[in-house]
Protein backbone atom coordinates (compact mmCIF):
# COMPACT_ATOMS: atom_id res chain seq x y z
CA UNK A 1 0.00 0.00 0.00
CA UNK A 2 1.57 3.54 -0.65
CA UNK A 3 1.53 6.11 1.85
CA UNK A 4 -0.80 8.11 0.38
CA UNK A 5 -3.58 5.40 1.15
CA UNK A 6 -6.43 6.56 3.49
CA UNK A 7 -6.39 3.60 5.27
CA UNK A 8 -5.33 4.18 8.99
CA UNK A 9 -6.63 1.85 11.53
CA UNK A 10 -6.50 -1.71 11.53
CA UNK A 11 -8.92 -3.38 14.11
CA UNK A 12 -7.75 -7.12 15.43
CA UNK A 13 -10.48 -9.72 17.29
CA UNK A 14 -8.20 -11.44 19.50
CA UNK A 15 -10.95 -13.82 20.14
CA UNK A 16 -14.98 -13.48 20.34
CA UNK A 17 -15.05 -14.69 24.03
CA UNK A 18 -16.40 -12.48 26.59
CA UNK A 19 -17.42 -12.85 30.16
CA UNK A 20 -19.96 -9.85 30.42
CA UNK A 21 -23.75 -10.89 28.71
CA UNK A 22 -24.14 -6.92 27.72
CA UNK A 23 -27.89 -6.41 26.91
CA UNK A 24 -27.32 -4.43 24.00
CA UNK A 25 -24.60 -6.86 22.76
CA UNK A 26 -25.12 -8.71 19.81
CA UNK A 27 -22.60 -11.63 20.46
CA UNK A 28 -24.94 -14.51 21.45
CA UNK A 29 -25.22 -16.26 18.73
CA UNK A 30 -21.48 -16.68 18.65
CA UNK A 31 -20.78 -17.71 22.00
CA UNK A 32 -21.32 -21.66 21.27
CA UNK A 33 -18.40 -21.23 18.61
CA UNK A 34 -15.52 -19.58 20.60
CA UNK A 35 -12.14 -19.27 18.57
CA UNK A 36 -9.22 -17.70 19.74
CA UNK A 37 -6.55 -15.89 17.10
CA UNK A 38 -3.55 -17.47 16.52
CA UNK A 39 -0.38 -16.58 17.89
CA UNK A 40 1.58 -17.99 15.59
CA UNK A 41 0.04 -15.91 12.92
CA UNK A 42 0.37 -12.30 15.01
CA UNK A 43 3.64 -11.58 13.20
CA UNK A 44 1.79 -12.08 9.61
CA UNK A 45 -0.75 -9.04 11.13
CA UNK A 46 1.85 -7.05 12.05
CA UNK A 47 4.12 -7.27 8.93
CA UNK A 48 0.70 -6.55 6.62
CA UNK A 49 0.19 -3.32 8.87
CA UNK A 50 3.61 -2.38 8.71
CA UNK A 51 3.57 -2.84 4.98
CA UNK A 52 0.92 -0.82 4.50
CA UNK A 53 2.14 2.50 6.31
CA UNK A 54 0.18 1.53 9.34
CA UNK A 55 1.45 2.37 13.02
CA UNK A 56 -0.49 0.97 14.96
CA UNK A 57 -3.48 -1.40 15.85
CA UNK A 58 -6.86 -2.12 17.46
CA UNK A 59 -7.25 -5.06 19.59
CA UNK A 60 -10.85 -5.24 19.89
CA UNK A 61 -14.13 -7.08 18.37
CA UNK A 62 -16.85 -8.92 19.70
CA UNK A 63 -15.16 -10.48 22.80
CA UNK A 64 -12.94 -9.38 25.91
CA UNK A 65 -9.39 -9.34 24.17
CA UNK A 66 -7.75 -9.89 27.69
CA UNK A 67 -9.39 -13.39 27.83
CA UNK A 68 -7.04 -14.78 25.09
CA UNK A 69 -4.62 -17.50 26.87
CA UNK A 70 -1.94 -15.37 24.98
CA UNK A 71 -2.86 -12.03 25.69
CA UNK A 72 0.24 -10.93 27.19
CA UNK A 73 2.76 -12.67 24.31
CA UNK A 74 0.66 -11.00 21.80
CA UNK A 75 1.91 -7.80 23.83
CA UNK A 76 5.45 -9.20 24.10
CA UNK A 77 5.42 -9.72 20.15
CA UNK A 78 4.38 -6.37 19.31
CA UNK A 79 7.18 -4.29 21.80
CA UNK A 80 9.45 -2.26 19.72
CA UNK A 81 7.32 -2.84 16.44
CA UNK A 82 4.15 -1.48 16.23
CA UNK A 83 1.73 0.45 18.92
CA UNK A 84 -1.23 -1.22 19.88
CA UNK A 85 -4.82 0.17 21.55
CA UNK A 86 -7.00 -1.87 23.52
CA UNK A 87 -10.36 -1.79 23.67
CA UNK A 88 -11.35 -3.83 26.83
CA UNK A 89 -14.29 -3.87 30.14
CA UNK A 90 -11.44 -3.76 32.58
CA UNK A 91 -12.65 -6.65 34.70
CA UNK A 92 -9.26 -8.42 34.00
CA UNK A 93 -6.50 -5.86 34.20
CA UNK A 94 -6.07 -6.76 37.92
CA UNK A 95 -4.70 -10.06 36.42
CA UNK A 96 -2.05 -8.63 34.76
CA UNK A 97 0.74 -6.45 35.71
CA UNK A 98 -0.43 -2.85 34.90
CA UNK A 99 2.71 -1.32 34.53
CA UNK A 100 3.75 -3.76 31.26
CA UNK A 101 0.24 -2.89 30.36
CA UNK A 102 0.99 0.79 29.98
CA UNK A 103 4.73 0.50 29.03
CA UNK A 104 3.20 -1.52 26.05
CA UNK A 105 -0.45 -0.31 25.07
CA UNK A 106 -0.75 3.22 23.89
CA UNK A 107 -4.55 3.72 24.39
CA UNK A 108 -6.54 2.24 26.52
CA UNK A 109 -10.86 2.11 25.53
CA UNK A 110 -12.22 1.19 28.36
CA UNK A 111 -16.62 -0.09 27.99
CA UNK A 112 -18.04 1.51 30.89
CA UNK A 113 -22.17 1.76 30.62
CA UNK A 114 -22.74 2.52 34.19
CA UNK A 115 -21.47 4.66 37.77
CA UNK A 116 -24.07 2.39 39.32
CA UNK A 117 -23.89 -0.80 40.88
CA UNK A 118 -27.23 -2.16 40.56
CA UNK A 119 -27.59 -1.07 36.69
CA UNK A 120 -23.85 -1.78 35.78
CA UNK A 121 -25.37 -5.11 37.08
CA UNK A 122 -28.23 -4.98 34.83
CA UNK A 123 -26.78 -4.12 31.56
CA UNK A 124 -23.50 -6.47 31.90
CA UNK A 125 -25.44 -9.49 33.31
CA UNK A 126 -22.88 -9.77 35.87
CA UNK A 127 -21.49 -8.92 39.50
CA UNK A 128 -18.54 -7.13 38.53
CA UNK A 129 -18.84 -3.57 39.58
CA UNK A 130 -16.46 -3.17 42.36
CA UNK A 131 -13.88 -5.18 40.37
CA UNK A 132 -14.15 -3.12 37.44
CA UNK A 133 -14.21 0.22 39.25
CA UNK A 134 -11.33 -1.30 41.82
CA UNK A 135 -9.47 -1.91 38.09
CA UNK A 136 -10.53 1.33 36.20
CA UNK A 137 -8.95 3.69 39.63
CA UNK A 138 -5.86 1.54 40.11
CA UNK A 139 -5.12 1.93 36.03
CA UNK A 140 -5.78 5.52 36.08
CA UNK A 141 -3.62 6.17 38.89
CA UNK A 142 -0.85 3.91 37.75
CA UNK A 143 -0.92 6.05 34.41
CA UNK A 144 -0.38 9.55 36.15
CA UNK A 145 3.62 7.95 35.43
CA UNK A 146 2.64 6.51 31.53
CA UNK A 147 0.53 9.15 30.63
CA UNK A 148 -1.18 6.88 28.37
CA UNK A 149 -4.62 7.89 26.42
CA UNK A 150 -7.69 6.19 28.48
CA UNK A 151 -10.84 6.23 27.14
CA UNK A 152 -14.21 5.28 28.27
CA UNK A 153 -16.98 4.08 26.09
CA UNK A 154 -20.31 4.01 26.95
CA UNK A 155 -23.80 2.59 25.44
CA UNK A 156 -26.42 4.88 26.09
CA UNK A 157 -29.81 2.90 26.87
CA UNK A 158 -33.16 3.02 28.28
CA UNK A 159 -31.65 1.41 31.76
CA UNK A 160 -28.83 4.17 32.07
CA UNK A 161 -29.76 7.32 30.27
CA UNK A 162 -30.29 8.79 33.46
CA UNK A 163 -26.77 9.19 34.34
CA UNK A 164 -25.71 10.83 31.56
CA UNK A 165 -24.82 13.83 33.72
CA UNK A 166 -23.20 11.10 35.80
CA UNK A 167 -20.56 10.57 32.90
CA UNK A 168 -19.70 14.02 32.82
CA UNK A 169 -18.74 14.66 36.10
CA UNK A 170 -16.89 11.16 35.94
CA UNK A 171 -15.90 12.65 32.74
CA UNK A 172 -14.34 15.99 34.52
CA UNK A 173 -12.85 14.21 37.83
CA UNK A 174 -10.76 11.44 36.10
CA UNK A 175 -9.91 13.80 33.21
CA UNK A 176 -10.08 11.32 31.06
CA UNK A 177 -12.85 11.56 27.72
CA UNK A 178 -15.94 9.80 27.61
CA UNK A 179 -17.15 8.76 24.42
CA UNK A 180 -21.12 8.24 24.23
CA UNK A 181 -22.50 5.17 21.92
CA UNK A 182 -23.49 6.05 18.27
CA UNK A 183 -26.66 4.83 16.92
CA UNK A 184 -24.97 2.55 14.09
CA UNK A 185 -23.32 0.34 17.44
CA UNK A 186 -27.25 -0.75 18.66
CA UNK A 187 -28.34 -0.42 15.41
CA UNK A 188 -30.80 -3.71 14.65
CA UNK A 189 -30.33 -5.67 18.20
CA UNK A 190 -30.93 -3.67 20.90
CA UNK A 191 -33.63 -4.42 23.22
CA UNK A 192 -33.00 -1.42 25.76
CA UNK A 193 -32.68 1.83 23.74
CA UNK A 194 -33.61 5.36 24.74
CA UNK A 195 -37.37 6.44 24.17
CA UNK A 196 -38.06 9.97 23.63
CA UNK A 197 -41.35 9.53 24.42
CA UNK A 198 -42.47 10.08 20.69
CA UNK A 199 -42.40 6.67 20.32
CA UNK A 200 -38.70 6.55 18.33
CA UNK A 201 -36.38 4.30 19.34
CA UNK A 202 -32.80 5.47 18.50
CA UNK A 203 -31.70 1.56 17.65
CA UNK A 204 -33.86 1.84 14.07
CA UNK A 205 -33.19 3.55 10.96
CA UNK A 206 -34.98 4.84 7.87
CA UNK A 207 -34.13 3.07 5.01
CA UNK A 208 -31.88 4.48 2.66
CA UNK A 209 -32.79 4.16 -0.82
CA UNK A 210 -29.46 5.50 -2.54
CA UNK A 211 -26.14 6.84 -1.69
CA UNK A 212 -22.62 8.24 -2.60
CA UNK A 213 -19.75 6.05 -3.46
CA UNK A 214 -17.39 4.84 -0.73
CA UNK A 215 -17.74 5.58 3.06
CA UNK A 216 -15.01 6.94 4.95
CA UNK A 217 -15.09 4.38 8.06
CA UNK A 218 -14.88 1.65 5.45
CA UNK A 219 -12.10 3.46 3.74
CA UNK A 220 -10.14 4.19 6.92
CA UNK A 221 -10.70 0.71 9.03
CA UNK A 222 -8.95 -2.21 8.43
CA UNK A 223 -11.15 -5.40 10.55
CA UNK A 224 -9.94 -8.51 10.93
CA UNK A 225 -11.61 -10.97 13.12
CA UNK A 226 -10.45 -14.06 15.31
CA UNK A 227 -10.46 -16.46 12.17
CA UNK A 228 -8.10 -13.94 9.88
CA UNK A 229 -11.36 -12.76 7.44
CA UNK A 230 -11.17 -9.07 6.51
CA UNK A 231 -14.87 -7.35 6.60
CA UNK A 232 -16.03 -4.49 5.01
CA UNK A 233 -16.80 -2.97 8.56
CA UNK A 234 -16.25 -3.77 12.16
CA UNK A 235 -20.45 -3.36 12.38
CA UNK A 236 -20.37 -6.37 10.36
CA UNK A 237 -22.10 -8.30 13.28
CA UNK A 238 -22.58 -11.41 11.79
CA UNK A 239 -20.06 -11.06 9.48
CA UNK A 240 -22.21 -11.34 6.09
CA UNK A 241 -19.79 -8.87 4.09
CA UNK A 242 -16.06 -11.17 4.29
CA UNK A 243 -13.99 -9.97 1.55
CA UNK A 244 -11.10 -11.41 2.37
CA UNK A 245 -8.03 -13.35 4.34
CA UNK A 246 -5.11 -12.21 6.23
CA UNK A 247 -3.30 -15.36 4.99
CA UNK A 248 -4.44 -14.73 1.62
CA UNK A 249 -4.24 -11.23 0.69
CA UNK A 250 -2.30 -8.10 1.44
CA UNK A 251 -4.45 -4.64 3.09
CA UNK A 252 -4.19 -2.71 -0.09
CA UNK A 253 -5.73 -5.76 -2.07
CA UNK A 254 -8.57 -5.87 0.30
CA UNK A 255 -9.20 -1.93 0.42
CA UNK A 256 -9.46 -1.69 -3.74
CA UNK A 257 -12.01 -4.50 -3.29
CA UNK A 258 -14.03 -2.98 -0.81
CA UNK A 259 -13.73 0.44 -2.17
CA UNK A 260 -14.82 -1.02 -6.34
CA UNK A 261 -17.15 -2.48 -4.30
CA UNK A 262 -19.05 0.96 -3.51
CA UNK A 263 -17.80 2.75 -6.77
CA UNK A 264 -19.65 -0.40 -8.69
CA UNK A 265 -22.81 -0.24 -6.47
CA UNK A 266 -22.69 -3.16 -5.32
CA UNK A 267 -25.43 -4.36 -2.68
CA UNK A 268 -23.71 -3.30 0.57
CA UNK A 269 -26.67 -3.80 2.73
CA UNK A 270 -25.34 -2.83 6.00
CA UNK A 271 -24.32 0.35 5.13
CA UNK A 272 -28.32 0.95 4.06
CA UNK A 273 -28.97 1.61 7.99
CA UNK A 274 -25.91 2.96 9.16
CA UNK A 275 -25.72 6.66 10.48
CA UNK A 276 -22.14 7.28 10.05
CA UNK A 277 -22.39 6.29 6.69
CA UNK A 278 -25.21 8.71 5.86
CA UNK A 279 -24.06 11.45 8.19
CA UNK A 280 -20.53 11.27 6.17
CA UNK A 281 -21.95 10.73 2.66
CA UNK A 282 -24.96 12.67 2.05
Amino acid sequence: MTQNSERTVVELELTNKCNFKCIFCPREPFSKNIHYFDLNAYDKIVERVLESGIGFLKLCGLGEPTLHPDFMDFLENSKGKIALTLTTNASTLHLFDIDYLLENIYEFVISLHSLKKDTFEKITGVNQFDRVKANIDYLLEKNRKYNRIIDFYTVVTSINKDEIHLFKEYENRVNHIISGCSNRAINGFADHVIDDGSNKKYNRFSYIDSFNPVCGYAKAYSVIDSKGNYLVCSNDIFRRHVVGNIFENTIEEIQKKIIGMFYNHQNVELCRYCDIYTKHNN
